[in-house]
């Protein structure tokens, strides 16, 4: 009995560092969702960038081209938005970049029916390299 007391006080403990400090100051905060070729990381953001928490589909076990799977990324989506519940958040804003941006609309979905989004951010619209140059003559 002792024992299951001080573990679920230990819990409880790193469960309350968890939670932001900055969450006294501030009511808004900013989610950046980036969407590589093989994983999709979230993470929470105060105002000033300071990175609050993040994760990503491979700190969920998910391993290989499983990563990049729609059912990864909407669990682990999941997962983040039921974090942000038990903190508190209500107000955010979202800033999304990389390639997989077609997969961000279900999360998109899912944050816009748990919180208030204040702003939708692309950055880098398409990822560009430039054009192409002409081909070189031979003569």
């Amino acid at each position: 009995m002792l024992k299951n007391k001080i573990n679920n006080n230990k819990k409880e403990q790193k469960l309350k560092k968890l939670i932001p400090k900055a969450k006294k100051n501030n009511t808004e905060f900013i989610v950046n969702i980036k969407g590589t070729i093989n994983n999709m990381i979230f993470s929470l953001t105060a105002l000033n960038g300071n990175t609050i928490y993040n994760t990503s589909c491979g700190a969920w076990n998910f391993a290989g081209s499983k990563k990049a799977s729609a059912f990864a990324t909407t669990d682990t989506a999941q997962k983040f938005i039921d974090w942000l519940n038990n903190v508190g958040v209500k107000k955010v804003h979202t800033v999304i970049t990389g390639f997989r941006r077609s997969s961000t609309k279900p999360v998109i979905k899912m944050l816009s029916q748990s919180f208030q989004i204040l702003s939708l951010h692309y950055p880098n619209e398409k990822p560009h390299n430039g054009c192409r140059k002409r081909k070189m003559s031979r003569s």
